[in-house]
């Protein structure tokens, strides 16, 4: 138990537990108003040997979202064999670093420290509305600079009670998720070239995985934005794919009636 001489606030408070990380080659970090399932840690040793190479890891959730934070809309990856997905969301309801990916955070921190926080350059503005107190932001923010991801499984290894707090004032359930409540077993880990489920910060699918799966996206230089709710600074490329309407679409999927794009093809942008 470290007692300190002072409070440090909430987002302190994170840091310096995640700095543990650093002392110990690796931490997993719970708030007081989560809770665990029983195969929580087995997990996380899995994940940390399997990804402990890959710099593009930026941490391991034991959470899985069940919800879009930034529009609430409800969120399911894609089912591609794996056992987990990849989404440019730092998780703070229960997850885990190792000491090369929290340090790849910390010098980033000593080179960002001196910026305002600003959701231009492809973040979500909702989290410019965030508190300052929120460590959780500005992990997302080195998350899309850097082009990192945090590992998440498919079941919750964690759930969220949301108890009132420095963030919550009432009692909400929207947070809660079902555990998986295996004791034990052996996790089925992808690497992140080779899977469709990978999500960018607005829980949108990235034009590589989508390029895995519909083979004529390939080489073309695209943004995805299948909700129709991206501000105008996350849409750079040329070609956007999205359910906005458009007179001139380049290529049709269709919700309705078969997934088989149309064979119309017309000058403008898809």
């Amino acid at each position: 138990m470290i007692r300190h001489a002072a409070r440090l606030g909430l987002r302190e408070h994170i840091l310096r537990s995640g700095d543990l990380a650093v002392e110990y080659d690796g931490a997993i970090l719970f708030e007081d108003d989560l809770l665990a399932a029983p195969g929580g840690y087995d997990y996380v040793l899995q994940a940390m040997a399997f990804y402990a190479k890959d710099p593009r890891i930026g941490g391991i959730s034991l959470y899985n979202y069940r919800l879009n934070e930034f529009n609430n809309l409800d969120f399911r990856p894609v089912a591609d064999g794996a056992d987990v997905y990849f989404l440019q969301v730092a998780s703070s309801w229960g997850q885990a670093w190792t000491a090369d990916q929290w340090n790849a955070f910390r010098r980033w921190c000593v080179e960002d420290k001196d910026r305002p926080f600003s959701a231009a350059g492809g973040l979500p503005r909702q989290l410019q509305a965030w508190k300052p107190t929120s460590w959780k932001k500005y992990y997302i923010k080195y998350l899309v600079e850097t082009g990192r991801y945090f590992v998440y499984p498919r079941v919750s290894l964690s759930t969220n009670t949301a108890r009132p707090g420095a963030h919550t004032k009432r009692v909400v359930s929207i947070y809660q998720t079902p555990l998986d409540l295996a004791r034990a077993r052996q996790w089925r880990l992808a690497r992140l070239d080779a899977l469709l489920a990978v999500y960018d910060v607005f829980c949108e699918p990235t034009p590589e995985a989508l390029a895995r799966l519909r083979p004529e996206l390939a080489g073309l230089d695209f943004d995805v934005d299948l909700t129709g709710t991206k501000p105008a600074n996350a849409l750079s490329k040329p070609l956007p794919l999205s359910s906005r309407p458009c007179r001139l679409p380049m290529r049709q999927y269709g919700i309705r009636g078969g997934s088989t794009p149309t064979d119309d093809i017309a000058d403008g942008a898809a």
